[in-house]
């Protein structure tokens, strides 16, 4: 029987699935570490710990990396690594890229960060938007979000998280609320556009929603991989080398893997792989 209850509210399902990809426990643990991961850089940020969006970043791949389940210890089957320099990720409008593996199946999703705050944006935004979209287009099957995070519990946005969406809602978002073109993003915008999500759909845009439509398949396409492991190196082949950087990554392959190749190429900062199948479930 077929599923209409979206995870990930806001979002409208392009073809209904049958059951999720990955099995419910999976979900709820691996929801479970990011969401941990983002309320506290979240809190850290609140107290003036965390300084800027880079560092937002990465603080919330390390705390992924190693989540308070394990005492300090890292995650089996969860590998973050910072890859690139501060602003290499400028001409892509891509901050990070995380890819689920499950069984032989990938999905891939990239996000950016941004500081949610009064005339936030030069115009840099509207041009990482239009980045993102040239990206998506080449890549249809990935999911992109961003992710606003912010001082002080301001309504709409999430008390206790960074606030989700992702760039399929913000653009509707634009065409439905007739704003064509936004030359410079501010706080005001960006309060519009979660009042206008959560009065479409209400529910909980954060990273644990995210997640969750992720490994249900409510957002995403997932991708079957059996080409022999070669590195090629160009942009036209992201999805392919992105996966193959997973397997590295995963196998322990440091001092074969083409990380700093691949994000000098893409321009990305931060990678991040999720292997389902070494998840412990207690």
């Amino acid at each position: 029987m077929y599923s209409h209850f979206s995870f990930f509210p806001g979002h409208e399902r392009e073809e209904p699935v049958k059951s999720a990809w990955v099995p419910t426990p999976h979900i709820e643990v691996i929801k479970k570490i990011f969401g941990e991961a983002d309320k506290r850089t979240r809190l850290d940020f609140e107290r003036g710990l965390v300084v800027n969006e880079r560092d937002y970043m990465s603080r919330f791949l390390t705390l992924v990396n190693y989540p308070t389940l394990t005492s300090g210890h890292k995650y089996h089957g969860i590998f973050m690594a910072l890859c690139a320099p501060d602003n290499i990720e400028r001409s892509r409008g891509i901050d990070a890229i995380l890819v689920f593996k499950h069984k032989n199946q990938y999905k891939i999703v990239g996000f950016e960060c941004k500081i949610a705050k009064t005339g936030f944006d030069n115009g840099r935004f509207r041009k990482q938007l239009t980045k993102q979209r040239s990206f998506v287009k080449r890549n249809p099957s990935i999911t992109f979000f961003e992710m606003f995070f912010h001082r002080n519990s301001v309504k709409p946005f999430d008390p206790d998280y960074s606030s989700i969406c992702t760039l399929k809602q913000l653009d509707q978002f634009i065409r439905i609320a007739k704003k064509r073109m936004i030359p410079k993003w501010s706080l005001k915008h960006l309060k519009e556009l979660f009042e206008w999500l959560k009065k479409k759909k209400p529910g909980a845009y954060n990273i644990e929603s995210l997640v969750e439509a992720v490994l249900a398949c409510e957002l995403g396409s997932k991708i079957s991989y059996s080409k022999k492991p070669v590195f090629l190196g160009g942009v036209e082949n992201f999805e392919h080398e992105t996966i193959i950087i997973a397997e590295q990554i995963i196998s322990g392959e440091s001092e074969n893997t083409n990380l700093e190749t691949y994000a000098r190429n893409y321009r990305i900062s931060g990678v991040g792989v999720i292997d389902l199948n070494r998840i412990e479930i207690s």
